[in-house]
């Protein structure tokens, strides 16, 4: 199965960034581009098209990251298109429309790369989950769940003001600040 997701956020926006990954990754990405010699290790401009009718949808980059060199180990390409809404929902109804292709589950990137040994979940690591991913039944929160880790919510930007400005009021974000460095002794930070 191959699974894709909008990786930079919602749209409108200067550029989208749409991920891909699966076995059949790159046979998607020459469907797209009707180009069969994408480059790893380059950036490869390229026209994306939608196969079932030869209808241009954008032109933007792409970046290819083999298996198993890559953030989940397998085959991941990344589409860097323009950012209004138009392109990005018809990027994503062309992507759907291919076979063994599916829009991914908030959180299975991760979870593929857990599964591939890429990511190492005993370290600390910091998801941030889409609002529409705070699902509670999620892969992502199954697998946390699974592994004792207990999700908190933060701000960085407070956090970040009260690290570097001594003289603010904190009481609100004490509990936080005590977690992250409990956090930060046990991994000797």
């Amino acid at each position: 199965m191959n699974i894709y997701a909008l990786s930079s956020g919602g749209g409108p926006s200067g550029i989208a960034i749409i991920r891909l990954t699966g076995n059949d990754a790159l046979n998607i990405s020459e469907l797209i581009t009707k180009k069969k010699k994408l480059k790893s290790k380059e950036i490869n401009f390229c026209k994306f098209y939608n196969p079932s009718n030869n209808t241009l949808i954008d032109e933007g980059l792409l970046l290819l990251f083999p298996n198993p060199n890559s953030f989940t180990g397998e085959d991941l390409v990344e589409f860097h298109v323009h950012g209004s809404n138009a392109v990005i929902s018809y990027f994503l109804r062309v992507l759907s429309e291919q076979d063994n292709c599916r829009l991914a589950e908030a959180g299975e990137f991760t979870k593929i790369a857990f599964q591939n040994n890429k990511v190492d979940l005993s370290e600390p690591i910091i998801i941030e989950v889409k609002q529409s991913g705070l699902n509670r039944n999620s892969k992502i929160n199954t697998l946390l769940r699974s592994k004792q880790i207990r999700p908190q919510r933060l701000s960085k930007y407070c956090i970040g003001c009260i690290l570097l400005d001594d003289k603010l009021k904190y009481n609100r974000f004490k509990s936080r600040l005590l977690d992250l460095n409990k956090i930060q002794k046990i991994w000797n930070f």
